[in-house]
C-alpha cells in the first residue's frame, strides 16, 4: 500500500535552530506548513508518541513523533498521509514502511487473541457508548494499542476511520481518544484502577463483549449488517 509521507526535524543553520520537514513526497508539500506548525515543539525529556488526525478537512494523518535524546537534536516526526482509509487505524502501528517517491507501506496484522485480555474491563463498553454518542474521551491506561484495537473493532471501517487519537497530552487539535496521565486532565476515565465505571452502556456493547471473549466473527457479521445501510452518524448504531 502507497501513502504520501514527511518526515520532520529540527536543523540548525548558523545559530538559528529551524523545524522543517526535510524529507517529503511530492503529494505531501501542500501539507508541510500545516505539519511544521502542528508538531514544532519545546523538547525536554525522551518521549514517543502517536497521532491520527485530519488536516484541515483533507487528508487522514497518522504520525510518530519521538526523541530519544530528549533534546531537539533528534526530535523527529513521521507523518503518513492519506486521501482515505479503508482499514484500522491501529494497524499502521509498528507497521513496515520503506520510503522512496511516496511509503510502501505493509500494514502489521494485530492479534485479535489479544482482547481476550482486557474484554473483562468494563470500563472498554462505557468508553464505547461513549464514543457512539459522539463524546470526547480522556483516557488513563497503559496498553493503550490493545485497547485502541478494542474501541475501534466496536465499529464498522467506514466509521471508525473518522476516529482520531492521541497519546500526546499537549497535542494542540481536538481528537475523540486522548490518552493522558491524569494529574492535570478532567474527566479522564481511569481504565488502569479496575473500578467499576458508571455511564450508559448501549445494549450492542453485550455484542461485542460477547465477540471479544468468544468469537469475533459475531462482531464481523454485525458490522457486515451495518454496511447494508447508509448510515452516517455513529449514534445511529
Amino acid at each position: 500500500m502507497r501513502a504520501d509521507y514527511a518526515i520532520l526535524k529540527y536543523q540548525k543553520k548558523f545559530i538559528l535552530n529551524r523545524f522543517k520537514a526535510v524529507e517529503y513526497s511530492e503529494g505531501a508539500k501542500e501539507h508541510i506548513d500545516e505539519l511544521e506548525k502542528i508538531f514544532k515543539r519545546d523538547i525536554n525529556k525522551p518521549f514517543e508518541y502517536f497521532y491520527y488526525f485530519k488536516l484541515n478537512n483533507s487528508k487522514y494523518c497518522f504520525a510518530r513523533a519521538f526523541s530519544k535524546e530528549g533534546s531537539s537534536n533528534d526530535y523527529t516526526v513521521e507523518c503518513l498521509l492519506f486521501d482515505d482509509i479503508d482499514f484500522y487505524p491501529f494497524k499502521l502501528f509498528d507497521c513496515k514502511i520503506e520510503y522512496s517517491q511516496y511509503a510502501d507501506i505493509t500494514l502489521n496484522e494485530f492479534n485479535l487473541e489479544a482482547l481476550k485480555t482486557i474484554s473483562e474491563n468494563r470500563g472498554i463498553y462505557i468508553l464505547i457508548s461513549k464514543l457512539i454518542d459522539g463524546e470526547k474521551v480522556n483516557i488513563i491506561f497503559d496498553d493503550y494499542k490493545t485497547l485502541l484495537v478494542a474501541l475501534y473493532h466496536a465499529f464498522p471501517v467506514k466509521f471508525a476511520k473518522d476516529i482520531y487519537f492521541t497519546t500526546d497530552e499537549a497535542f494542540p487539535k481536538e481528537v475523540d481518544i486522548k490518552f493522558v496521565k491524569g494529574i492535570n486532565t478532567s474527566n479522564a476515565i481511569n481504565l488502569n484502577e479496575g473500578k467499576i465505571l458508571k455511564g450508559r452502556g448501549y445494549e450492542v456493547t453485550n455484542l461485542i463483549e460477547l465477540a471479544y471473549t468468544i468469537n469475533i466473527n459475531y462482531l464481523f457479521d454485525f458490522h457486515s449488517f451495518l454496511e447494508q445501510f447508509e448510515l452516517k452518524k455513529l449514534a445511529l448504531i
